[in-house]
């Protein structure tokens, strides 16, 4: 089935999509990706053993709620690496 048709009966009268298709199956990394992607797995492996250390080591709670976020960026990070137009 047709992309644009499919959508037809979602948009209104006056609206047009300006793109429709499906991305390049070809293309799964991009050039930044080198970087990114092994970055983000230093990043988030050095948040995991900040946080087993606090916590093993009986240290302040406070530490133990700042490498929260450093870990959900590590995990984010990944899938995420690459900008969108450059997929």
């Amino acid at each position: 089935m047709n992309t644009y048709l499919a959508l037809q009966p979602h948009v209104r009268s006056d609206e047009q999509p300006l793109w429709h298709g499906a991305p390049d199956p070809r293309v799964w990394f991009a050039p930044a990706d080198t970087f990114l992607i092994p970055f983000s797995i230093l990043w988030c492996g050095f948040a995991i053993f900040w946080e087993a250390g606090v916590v093993a080591g009986g240290g302040p709670v406070f530490f133990s709620v700042v490498g929260i976020p450093f870990i959900a960026i590590g995990i984010y990070a990944p899938p995420t690496a690459s900008p969108p137009g450059a997929r």
